[in-house]
């Protein structure tokens, strides 16, 4: 009944994300703790991370588990603490916090390579990646607070928001996003700073003070910035608006990480991933 009310609420409340009809697809119920997710859609399945038992899980839509690599340690397609999840069409890349580097799968979870720092590429504590359509890797260093670009070659292609690039310093950074023109937003403190492709500064967005402190995640989709906190989603363009979810609908549920694809939001919630349509 609980699970009912709050797909219910969902499904009024998702019209005011998108302005048009939003329906209920799915729910996929999970047993395990999950802090990051990618979604596949060509394939139809999801990768999941859980920096509790140290595993990378796939699923397929239905919630049925496909393959389970992990556990704790720092051999190939082991993990310390995974952070961070992104994909492309063919592969899988997983920040491995305390191990310092980043793990690149195949969609079978058969591990391909591993990235950790050397004379040229030097980074600590990667809290959150993310790809852009041209397969550039970017790389958010949570400990000399700085980002790293590495081209689809491999190669570092340059390094920005610390004290050796710019004016530009990152403070507190916790999370990196792309938007569809290749922009990159870095969520560092009490803002949001934006670069261009290249590492050139664009302008700061401040986070609205109603959400300072409360972000777990972001998105950037359709000229929009999409604030997640463990309670409520909201939508920020000229100002704040709430878009779905009372404390009372959601109890004793957090909300962790969502993604916006095309005519899909996937919501990633301490019960489960909940999968909305958007009607045309």
């Amino acid at each position: 009944m609980q699970l009912k009310i709050f797909l219910t609420c969902l499904f009024l409340t998702l019209k005011t994300l998108l302005s048009q009809t939003v329906s209920i697809e799915r729910f996929i119920p999970l047993k395990i703790n999950v802090n990051d997710f990618s979604i596949n859609e060509n394939k139809n399945f999801i990768i999941l991370i859980s920096n509790e038992t140290n595993e990378v899980i796939k699923i397929n839509l239905d919630g049925e588990i496909q393959k389970i690599i992990g556990g704790f340690g720092w051999s190939e397609s082991q993990f310390d603490y995974p952070s961070s999840i992104t994909s492309t069409a063919i592969e899988i890349y997983v920040a491995d916090f305390n191990n310092h580097r980043i793990q690149r799968f195949d969609h079978n979870l058969n591990f391909i390579s591993s990235l950790s720092s050397s004379d040229n590429i030097k980074f600590e504590y990667p809290i959150s990646i993310t790809l852009s359509s041209k397969g550039d890797l970017y790389i958010l260093d949570s400990k000399n607070k700085k980002v790293l670009k590495i081209n689809s070659f491999k190669k570092l292609e340059r390094v920005f928001g610390n004290y050796e690039s710019g004016n530009v310093i990152l403070a507190e950074p916790k999370l990196i996003k792309l938007d569809s023109s290749q922009r990159i937003y870095v969520l560092d403190k009490d803002q949001i700073l934006v670069f261009d492709e290249f590492g050139s500064f664009i302008k700061k967005i401040p986070i609205p003070e109603k959400l300072k402190n409360e972000i777990v995640d972001f998105q950037v989709y359709q000229n929009s910035i999409y604030f997640l906190t463990e309670r409520n989603l909201y939508e920020f363009k000229n100002e704040l608006t709430q878009i779905f979810i009372d404390n009372e609908i959601i109890g004793n549920s957090k909300l962790k990480k969502f993604e916006i694809r095309l005519n899909k939001i996937y919501l990633l919630t301490d019960r489960g991933i909940l999968i909305c349509k958007k009607e045309n």
